[in-house]
């Protein structure tokens, strides 16, 4: 009883080199997002290229991805399923973009909920292979 317990804490605490690779990874879609809506977007928007709108939903596309990846870079332990982290952010999206956004537009709710799927699997992905002590937590089992 005492080794499962070792190790389901193992499984939910992160180290400080994941917590830091997490706010890396969020980092890199912010400025993701940044750069390609100053550099892409104007581009398709002066050549009249049809890009399926993509470029209408870039923030969205890096949005979801960016906010898990820094909210598990914040906190120290995991309490809930990676599904839990990925649905909040989709939803807090979806309804700033309904209750808050100036210009509603139905392409970044679906851009949005399209962005939620890999990145769920990337966040659960993440979460089961990393399972040894000294790259999940801090903590060390007791060699008993």
């Amino acid at each position: 009883m005492r080794q499962e317990n070792i190790e389901a804490e193992r499984r939910t605490c992160f180290s400080t080199k994941r917590r830091i690779t997490f706010f890396v990874v969020s980092l890199f879609f912010v400025l993701l997002a940044g750069v390609l809506s100053y550099t892409y977007r104007p581009y398709v928007y002066s050549h009249h290229v049809f890009d399926f709108h993509l470029a209408d939903c870039l923030t969205n596309l890096c949005a979801v991805p960016a906010c898990v990846f820094l909210y598990l870079a914040l906190i120290k332990q995991i309490d809930h399923r990676p599904h839990y982290y990925v649905l909040c952010a989709c939803f807090g999206f979806i309804i700033y973009e309904v209750l808050f956004s100036l210009t509603f537009d139905l392409l970044d709710v679906l851009a949005t909920l399209i962005s939620s799927v890999p990145t769920y699997f990337i966040i659960r992905r993440i979460l089961s292979c990393g399972t040894k002590a000294d790259d999940m937590g801090d903590k060390q089992p007791d060699k008993r």
